[in-house]
């Protein structure tokens, strides 16, 4: 019987010494993806990933329990916004949060799961890269393993457990993308641009100096056009050439319509006369942080119609900020200029346009 329990021990210990080096040795991290490719341009993706609220008409887990509590919080699509489920055994509890929102290509989340897991925090990550024909989404998951996670993945493969569920999602989302109506849930409407002239102030900036940009020249240009004696024809705009995520750039000015002749241009400024053409205009009644939506919509839409697109894209602030202080109730008329027989685009995809 001694011989028989000293075996045991033995073997326990065994046992103890291999799980302590997996916990020590075991993968440290992990990352599992899959990708898909959707028939659409990132623009028409984007609406679709962009928001928590958004993910759940394609996630996979909904089906495994459609009565778990979902409880959301902050503005949709905003960095920091997030939800709480708590589900069956399958869905288990946690909570997500958006870390990371660069229209129309990358979205993150933080995700924190309570149960079954509980306590592991992962990332989760949708990119979108515009592709031959279509877009290339990729979903995956990442993270850290602590000793505990480590003895895990020594005989789990993370990749192989989820990977299924990330292609059913992909696939849902492609049936998603292809069933939305070109411009989303934003009134598009064609219409005869007439043409204008503005006073502007241009330049190259990184994105995170717009506000003060504007701050700083949008009352120049207005105070010029007023002691000069001319109309303004509209409220303050902000017209944009290009918009390059990656760097982080856009070339735009900060401007205001005006009819009659400038005697003489201050140094600094520039005149600006964007010609009469067909045109996509939006009115767009919510906060500067959600103006990616209407300016995708209009990239969606253009795209899908066969359209193009010419610089520059103009917002004009038709609510005075000075008089709104709360920027949710601020009206924002944007304007893309198209041509329906050339087939070249002069700009970059427009993402947010306001911090």
């Amino acid at each position: 019987m001694k011989k028989v329990l000293r075996i045991l021990l033995l073997i326990v210990l065994v046992l103890i010494g291999i799980l302590i080096v997996l916990g020590l040795v075991g993968p440290k991290s992990y990352d599992a993806s899959r990708s898909a490719f959707i028939p659409a341009a990132p623009a028409q993706v984007w609406p679709h990933v962009s928001s928590l609220q958004a993910m759940q008409t394609w996630s996979p887990w909904i089906e495994r329990d459609p009565d778990m509590t979902i409880e959301y919080s902050g503005e949709a699509g905003q960095v920091g916004s997030s939800y709480t489920w708590s589900g069956n055994d399958q869905v288990g509890k946690g909570e997500q949060t958006l870390t990371k929102a660069d229209a129309p290509y990358q979205v993150e989340t933080e995700l924190k799961f309570f149960m079954p897991w509980g306590g592991g925090v992962s990332t989760s990550y949708l990119s979108i890269a515009d592709t031959t024909g279509g877009s290339k989404v990729t979903w995956g998951l990442r993270g850290d393993n602590d000793f505990i996670g480590r003895i895990f993945a020594s005989f789990m493969n993370m990749d192989a457990a989820i990977g299924k569920d990330f292609e059913e999602g992909l696939a849902a989302l492609k049936e998603v993308v292809a069933a939305a109506p070109a411009g989303g849930d934003y009134a598009i409407q064609e219409v005869a641009y007439p043409g204008g002239q503005y006073l502007g102030v241009r330049s190259n900036i990184s994105m995170d100096q717009m506000q003060p940009f504007f701050g700083t020249n949008l009352p120049k240009v207005v105070g010029t056009v007023q002691q000069a004696g001319l109309q303004m024809t509209g409220m303050p705009c902000g017209l944009y050439y290009v918009w390059d995520m990656e760097k982080g750039m856009t070339d735009m000015a900060a401007a205001v319509g005006f009819s009659g002749k400038l005697a003489k241009v201050p140094d600094g400024m520039t005149v600006i006369d964007v010609p009469a053409s067909k045109a996509l205009v939006v009115d767009y009644l919510g906060g500067y942080s959600g103006l990616a939506g209407p300016h995708n919509a209009l990239d969606a839409y253009i795209q899908e119609k066969g359209l193009s697109h010419f610089a520059p894209a103009i917002e004009e602030y038709v609510t005075d900020p000075g008089a709104e202080p709360d920027s949710t109730k601020c009206l924002t008329r944007i304007t893309h200029t198209i041509n329906r027989q050339e087939r070249h685009r002069s700009h970059a995809t427009y993402g947010q346009v306001c911090s």
